[in-house]
């Protein structure tokens, strides 16, 4: 599963990305004198992360095709015993 916790990391880096570099909107949360939290900041957030949602939900319901499921014939082989 390691594509998805790269899902993850790159989505985190964006938001990141975007809280350093923008000053887009009025200030929601003042964490002090000079940073703040934005409305463009939250909405970044809001975006990468439901985007890394729904690539992790699209990865994990892709992840096994009806092709890989075993066939009848393989779910009635009893293994050896011995």
């Amino acid at each position: 599963m390691v594509g998805i916790g790269a899902v993850w990391c790159i989505a985190t880096v964006l938001v990141l990305g975007v809280a350093a570099a923008t000053k887009i909107g009025p200030v929601l949360v003042t964490l002090t004198r000079g940073h703040g939290v934005h409305l463009g900041d939250a909405v970044a957030l809001v975006v990468g992360y439901t985007a890394a949602a729904l690539t992790t939900w699209w990865i994990l319901r892709s992840g096994r095709s009806a092709s890989d499921a075993p066939t009848q014939a393989e779910r009635a082989r009893v293994p050896d015993q011995t």
